[in-house]
């Protein structure tokens, strides 16, 4: 996540704001919730829940969890 936010802010910084908004509609698709699910009310808990679900089905490594 931490490199998404550095090229946001490369392009940002260089107030190239089409290409930071056409870069967060990319990772929107790869983070949509949608395709997810929701989990909770809560969204920042529902996208970290969701990325690492996605991730490790992926890997066909089993995951639970509870909140």
């Amino acid at each position: 996540m931490l490199n998404h936010l550095i090229t946001l802010e490369g392009y940002l910084g260089r107030n190239q704001n089409n290409e930071a908004v056409k870069y967060i509609h990319k990772l929107n698709g790869e983070l949509d919730l949608d395709k997810r699910g929701v989990v909770s009310d809560n969204v920042a808990i529902d996208a970290l829940i969701g990325n690492v679900q996605f991730k490790v089905a992926e890997e066909g490594i089993g995951f639970e969890w509870e909140v």
